[in-house]
């Protein structure tokens, strides 16, 4: 397989791992097909291929499929589905100083969601953390086709205080400090950043909240899921897959809350980039080992290539765990996502 650098494997951590990864607040995962977006509507860490990590939230359209559409927000170097934005208008007006800490009003129900994120193939991870109000992410099995530009920047949501949040039972301890981001009002950054390898495989990873103004204490596990081995297409340079012909994808089957399958298009060479355009999600059983893009959808992937002998796109495949509690009415989660992808040209 073609070598990637670290900068182009940061956009689809965040798609990835992050459209597959929630069960709203009150719903039970469903132990295989979910496909579903991050708790919280607030999208945390990284997906292969493409990008940067983020530092700062920003955010995609709210009410995507949970199968496919992102996450109502995404860390920065995420991206929009074309047209669309997410997120409230920060309150007030003028906006105050980034450090001024600006009380932001408490919502009936909020989401404490923590997420770590892993692509072993670069190697390359992030963990971020939010507490949001929950977005709405409407559950639709199957695969989905979405406008997406991976450079798009959408407006980021208000966050809201919980307190010193900690993860045990990483590849190092993970402490997440709240800081005031003006009238946005609370943030949330990993401290230390984590290293290249934020969890191993079945690591029971724990996830506490001290509590503060706007959300209790609390304390949730998830196993970590194992690394995704994808079988087909072949992770080799050169793999090639007709406009006309439905796109097997098969992997090693494993356990998890949600399994989610990436086709989008790409730049290859010199390094491996996302590009703007439709983009496929499908959710799929983990158990099941394979999923089939229609060649209907395999075809708006690679309907305008940007070489003479086809398309460049990549096929990801995002493994994750999920973990919740209730606290009140409120929901605290921790979500642990693994990627694996392989280039493939898509040729007339």
């Amino acid at each position: 397989m073609r070598s990637v650098t670290s900068r182009s494997w940061g956009v689809l951590l965040t798609f990835s791992a992050f459209a597959c990864a929630d069960p709203a607040p009150g719903d039970e995962a469903d132990g295989g097909g979910g496909g579903n977006a991050p708790i919280g509507g607030e999208g945390l860490g990284a997906t292969p291929f493409g990008g940067t990590f983020p530092d700062q939230d920003v955010g995609v359209t709210g009410g995507q499929p949970n199968t496919g559409g992102m996450s109502p927000s995404m860390p920065m170097g995420g991206g929009v589905p074309v047209g669309g934005g997410a997120g409230g208008a920060a309150p007030g007006g003028l906006e105050p100083p980034p450090d001024a800490m600006v009380p932001v009003e408490r919502p009936p129900v909020l989401v404490a969601a923590i997420v770590l994120a892993e692509q072993p193939q670069v190697p390359l991870a992030s963990a971020a953390a939010t507490v949001t109000a929950p977005g709405e992410l409407p559950n639709q099995p199957g695969c989905t086709v979405v406008d997406v530009d991976p450079n798009a920047q959408a407006a980021p949501t208000p966050g809201y205080d919980a307190g010193v949040l900690r993860v045990s039972g990483a590849a190092s301890a993970l402490e997440f400090v709240p800081s005031p981001d003006g009238a946005l009002g609370t943030r949330y950054q990993a401290s230390p950043a984590p290293g290249d390898d934020v969890f191993a495989d079945g690591a029971m990873l724990t996830a506490s909240g001290a509590g503060g103004p706007q959300f209790p204490a609390f304390e949730v596990s998830v196993a970590a899921p194992n690394r995704v081995v994808v079988q087909e297409p072949r992770a080799a340079f050169g793999e090639t897959n007709s406009v006309g012909d439905d796109l097997v994808v098969r992997w090693t089957p494993g356990q998890s809350e949600s399994l989610l399958v990436t086709l989008l298009p790409a730049q290859l060479v010199p390094e491996v980039q996302p590009q703007r355009g439709k983009w496929v999600f499908c959710a799929a059983s983990d158990a099941s080992g394979t999923v089939t893009i229609p060649a209907d959808q395999v075809a708006a992937v690679g309907d305008e290539p940007d070489f003479p002998f086809g398309q460049g796109a990549l096929v990801i495949v995002t493994r994750t765990r999920v973990g919740t509690t209730q606290v009140g009415p409120d929901t605290a989660a921790i979500t642990a996502s693994t990627s694996e992808g392989v280039p493939v040209t898509l040729v007339q």
